[in-house]
């Protein structure tokens, strides 16, 4: 049933070795943190934000691809909003990520499933500009 749909949706911080490599793993760590404290306070409870590597996420929401599209779309649009002073002397900066989705069961009905896919289509919004949430396969 429709009220039954799971969905994940995977981001990564788009351009987060360069600020590393740039910038030093001390702002790095200021770039997780901002995104982290910016996407707590609009996440409801019942919307687990777990950190599954580096600088990628899992984000799970119970709702129907669509809508969890939508919403993951508004958390990209929050983050691109605000900056983040990357060291004391550094001007602000602004972040952005890049997500790819996946629904339970449309696209999967296990997790490494469900991440396979999500990781696809994350490649995919990486590929096609960055910044942005792939929710589908395209052709």
């Amino acid at each position: 049933a429709e009220g039954d749909s799971l969905c994940i949706a995977l981001l990564d911080l788009d351009y987060f070795k360069q600020i590393n490599d740039e910038l030093g793993h001390q702002a790095g760590d200021r770039a997780l943190k901002h995104v982290v404290e910016t996407l707590r306070l609009e996440l409801r409870r019942d919307e687990p934000l777990l950190r599954v590597g580096g600088e990628e996420f899992v984000l799970v929401l119970r709702q129907p691809l669509g809508a969890a599209w939508e919403r993951v779309d508004q958390l990209r649009r929050k983050v691109g909003a605000s900056s983040f002073l990357p060291g004391d002397d550094a001007e602000p900066r602004t972040l952005t990520f890049s997500a790819g989705m996946s629904s339970c069961p449309a696209d999967a009905v296990d997790v490494s499933g469900l991440m396979r896919n999500a990781d696809l289509r994350l490649r995919a919004a990486k590929r096609t500009g960055r910044n942005r949430v792939v929710a589908r396969d395209s052709g």
